[in-house]
């Protein structure tokens, strides 16, 4: 990461109205709380034992807050519990994460830790079931067992059949069962496994069935000393499968924090417990740290950090964080060159932030961000030229790279998703703006759309099938669809208002776009069409003269781009936020930029 490009640029910081306080809203007793910390961070236990956890918050100067009040929770209720007060039970073998955590929606914050569970201690009663525990081979497992009445017949096992990787433990569940089913009292039980599948699999006194580093097939005998049951054989398969994280990169805001799965590919993307095969580490702690027995990350400060999972039995296996703080993008002309910047619209009692992307000579516009968050698309053009071309970024500003060189204009990147591994844009190259399709690392590159018709302003689909555009025919400008394979043109809009700048909902169901209407003051609205009852809605007023937007997530804010002209007609550009619901209007001052433009709110996270 470039850490002077992601610096807050000084003296050019995000002003906004009162109107960002709601009414009533006051300042609490403690600054905004930043963060979270759980003490102690990583902790063991002991099954049907007790541990104590404590948790503080601290605001943005490091400075702890004493009135902050925390709902604690358990990420495995069956491994240990927790009350509100921040005790633990141990319940069961195994890792749980233990989170607190204080306030709600955008100034919620949590802390964690990472708590193993391990075998009950050798005296003293189970303070979990409040019995004492049973002297003699295999008793050590009684205590899993359901509490229940009357004597056993029968023991249940499950699961009878088990797929493991190198490394990976599993526990057994287990019951004694009276002759109606119902739990009987628990039993003792013995856990073996059979001479020819020792070298691949060992389980232990509780049930818990480890892999081993070989593969191949091993049994495991479930039997209950001096009782005449049928014992029950668990058959377990090693495989040599390999693992690795669900995701090659992910995108997070500061503060926020995020379990990491790994997934074994040759078994549908099977999620493992990491827990024994793996230990992790962070290659830059002050940006993402990482919990070493677990892949818990928190993301402390924005940048980029790569998680390494490593193990004995596997080659590193590793993750790319890129912690954003940006809630929007746009372009911004200051001391006399267009730049990227990203914008953390805050909640308006704490100053937002401002992060200046790009510091190259030339002009910068349109930037567009990939559906993972992990990548900024925009177009550039070099210092003293018409021409313009496709570059990208990673989330920080790093890494910049030039995937077109038409000597030609390119304008409106539009990721392909949920990926984002394509970026459909718009281009001159042909002599007629045409729309075409290309990696992300520059390759495969085509052509998406053919003939005279003027075509621009692409816009993917969320599910990356299909793309919106305006093009130009009969004379007048209208909306399209085509299908991101070429075929399944389709015209959306046909009023003789000119129309452009279409952009699906979240959802995919609907899109917008503008329509000018003319009239005295000028109106250009922001209309919302469904795609399947063709029915409009205009969502902007009358009057306004919007000449670019974009829509948040949830479609509640649209950002304007907006033009008037004074007393001597002269043309005034602003960009303002515009609450859907009540219109208000609240607009975004950058002291020092001459001008900003291309507002484009962060989209959805796909799956999170």
């Amino acid at each position: 990461m470039n850490d002077r490009v992601r610096t807050p640029v000084a003296g050019l910081a995000v002003l906004f109205s009162a109107a960002l306080l709601s009414p009533g809203q006051s300042l609490a007793q403690c600054a905004r709380i930043a963060d979270v910390e759980v003490s102690p961070p990583d902790a063991q236990g002991n099954v049907g034992r007790t541990l104590a956890f404590v948790a503080t918050a601290f605001d943005r100067a490091n400075t702890p807050c004493a009135q902050a009040i925390f709902v604690w929770a358990s990420s495995n209720p069956r491994v240990a519990t927790i009350d509100q007060n921040g005790i633990v039970t141990g319940l069961a073998l195994g890792v749980t994460i233990i989170a607190a955590r204080t306030g709600s929606g955008r100034l919620a914050r949590m802390g964690h830790a990472t708590l193993q569970v391990l075998a009950p201690a050798s005296t003293g009663r189970n303070s979990t079931l409040g019995r004492p525990r049973t002297s003699g081979a295999g008793c050590a497992a009684e205590d899993r067992q359901p509490v229940g009445n009357g004597e056993a017949v029968g023991l249940i096992v499950s699961p009878l059949r088990l797929a493991l990787v190198r490394g990976e433990s599993w526990a057994l569940d287990y019951r004694a069962v009276r002759s109606d089913g119902g739990n009987a009292k628990p039993v003792c039980l013995v856990f073996m496994v059979e001479p020819s599948g020792e070298r691949v699999a060992a389980v232990d006194s509780l049930g818990v069935i480890s892999a081993g580093g070989d593969t191949g097939r091993a049994v495991v005998t479930v039997s209950v000393p001096g009782k005449n049951f049928q014992p029950r054989l668990v058959t377990v398969q090693v495989r040599g499968d390999s693992v690795r994280f669900a995701q090659r990169e992910l995108s997070i805001p500061p503060g926020a924090v995020d379990t990491l799965q790994l997934l074994v590919p040759a078994e549908a993307n099977r999620q493992v417990n990491p827990h024994g095969i793996f230990q992790f580490v962070s290659s830059d702690t002050a940006k993402v740290r990482v919990s070493p027995l677990a892949p818990i990350v928190r993301a402390v400060a924005p940048g980029t950090a790569r998680i390494v999972a490593q193990s004995s039995l596997y080659p590193d296996v590793q993750i790319t964080i890129h912690v954003v703080v940006g809630d929007m993008l746009v372009y911004a002309l200051h001391g006399g060159r267009w730049d990227i910047y990203m914008v953390e619209l805050g909640d308006g009692r704490q100053p937002p932030g401002v992060w200046q992307m790009t510091q190259d000579p030339g002009i910068k516009s349109s930037p567009a961000w990939s559906p993972t968050l992990t990548q900024i698309g925009y177009v550039g053009s070099p210092e003293g030229s018409w021409n313009s071309d496709l570059y990208i970024m990673n989330a920080d500003g790093a890494n910049v790279r030039r995937l077109t060189n038409d000597s030609a204009a390119v304008r409106s990147p539009s990721f392909v998703g949920p990926r984002g591994n394509q970026i459909v844009f718009a281009s001159d190259r042909s002599g007629k703006a045409q729309l075409y399709v290309v990696n992300v690392d520059g390759t495969g590159r085509r052509q998406l759309t053919t003939g005279d018709n003027f075509k621009a302003q692409p816009d993917v689909s969320p599910d990356g099938k299909r793309v919106l555009y305006t093009s130009v025919r009969d004379g007048n400008y209208d909306i399209y669809e085509i299908g991101l394979d070429g075929t399944g043109e389709r015209r959306l809009t046909n009023s003789p208002r000119t129309e452009d700048s279409p952009a699906y909902s979240a959802d995919g169901r609907s899109f917008y776009y503008l329509r000018d209407e003319g009239g005295h003051p000028l109106t250009k609205r922001v209309y919302r069409q469904d795609l399947v009852s063709s029915s409009a809605t205009p969502i902007t007023p009358a009057g306004l003269f919007v000449q670019s937007f974009s829509v948040s997530a949830d479609g509640s804010t649209l950002a304007l781009l907006t033009l008037s002209a004074n007393a001597n007609g002269v043309q005034t550009a602003k960009v303002v936020l515009f609450n859907v619901t009540t219109g208000v209007m609240t607009p975004i001052v950058l002291p020092g930029a001459d001008r900003i433009a291309g507002p484009a709110f962060r989209p959805a996270t796909p799956g999170r």
